[in-house]
């Protein structure tokens, strides 16, 4: 299975690469906090933004052409970002374990769908690279 990446190739596919960013983010800070759930720290408010940013990052400079390779991308950048998180959390007790510990099964369940989501509705507004 073969996959494009684009974002700052020129300044409208960069503009593209945005506007899908922000199909997943708003719904990315949710899920988030739904479970770092109490969010009362600046710590807490920074992790879910800085995990939230990088997701859908990941997930908008993909090119798929089908829902396969949307999903399947999808599920690989939740599998890389929960592993780290996952990592960290391992190697650092103070954290709390209770979304951590999960991050590595949680993430590519919620990212795959994602991936999927910003394929329907990019192909259906022409969100994707126009050379």
């Amino acid at each position: 299975m073969k996959s494009g990446i684009v974002f700052f190739d020129n300044q409208h596919n960069s503009r593209l690469g945005t506007l899908r960013s922000l199909i997943t983010f708003p719904i990315l800070i949710v899920i988030l906090i739904l479970l770092f759930h109490p969010v009362n720290t600046w710590e807490k408010i920074s992790g879910i933004l800085l995990i939230a940013f990088v997701l859908c990052s990941a997930i908008a400079v993909q090119l798929p052409t089908n829902y396969k390779q949307a999903g399947v991308y999808g599920l690989l950048v939740g599998f890389v970002v929960g592993s780290v998180v996952t990592g960290v959390e391992l190697n650092n007790s103070a954290l709390e374990p209770k979304f951590l510990k999960w991050s590595v099964l949680l993430l590519p369940l919620i990212t795959a769908p994602l991936a999927v989501l910003t394929y329907s509705l990019s192909s259906k507004w022409g969100w994707y690279k126009q050379s």
